[in-house]
């Protein structure tokens, strides 16, 4: 199962944040629990009037929140440029206040570093950017939940998101989504499709890397000439 596959390495990012960013989180917010998609309403991540109540408080370098739902999911956006790959790929990852193991991720990939700022609106589909990290094509877009220990992913939908060059992103998502097939038993999972729509906004954090040239094997570095020079 792809989204699965990728729940062990942006889990973490979206409980502590993304990346090496050097925007720094604001406030957490947290929404009334009382009708989750992703968990029961026993958590305790804030009470009725807001007061945390929680140690293990959501990174909120992104807030999401569900479109006529009273919650507010947190986590973060990484936005990850490898030199020589055309493909930019923007990924949002938040987790549910009650559930920590209840997640919605939002990819974006966008053909080109000159290309990535400004707005973008792209048709959802079950394609995952980072599977064809050397697509050429126009920019594509999924969206993925893992829900009561079900992996969803995007049929239908669109996503809109802004992202500028000051660290800052906005945007929503209307998505149509199907379980996934299980690995395991190269079937879907019986569960009927969903729908999720919301908004979100915060700040991403950039991670750049550079193939080693001349090394046996994939190796990459951070600290070359192209990433340190970046810009957008």
């Amino acid at each position: 199962m792809r989204f699965l596959a990728l729940l062990g390495c942006l889990l973490p990012l979206a409980l502590a944040g993304c990346g090496d960013s050097d925007h720094k989180s604001s406030n957490a917010e947290t929404g009334d629990t009382s009708d989750t998609a992703g968990g029961d309403s026993n958590g305790d991540a804030a009470d009725s009037d807001g007061n945390a109540l929680a140690d293990n408080a959501l990174a909120d370098d992104v807030l999401l929140t569900l479109d006529d739902k009273h919650q507010v999911l947190g986590g973060g956006a990484r936005l990850d440029v490898k030199e020589l790959r055309p493909l930019v790929l923007l990924t949002v990852t938040t987790v549910y206040p009650n559930n920590h193991d209840d997640l919605i991720l939002l990819q974006l990939g966008v053909n080109g570093v000159e290309h990535v700022m400004g707005q973008h609106t792209e048709a959802l589909a079950s394609l995952v950017p980072a599977v064809n990290e050397d697509a050429t094509e126009n920019a594509v877009a999924s969206a993925q939940a893992y829900i009561g220990q079900v992996s969803y992913i995007s049929q239908s939908g669109t996503l809109d998101v802004t992202l500028s060059n000051d660290g800052q992103l906005e945007g929503h998502f209307d998505a149509q989504l199907t379980p996934d097939v299980d690995p395991n038993t190269g079937a879907a999972s019986s569960a009927p499709p969903i729908a999720l729509s919301g908004f979100f906004s915060g700040k991403w954090s950039l991670i750049c890397s550079s193939p080693v040239l001349n090394l046996p094997g994939d190796h990459s570095t951070p600290n070359s000439a192209y990433c340190r020079n970046l810009t957008f």
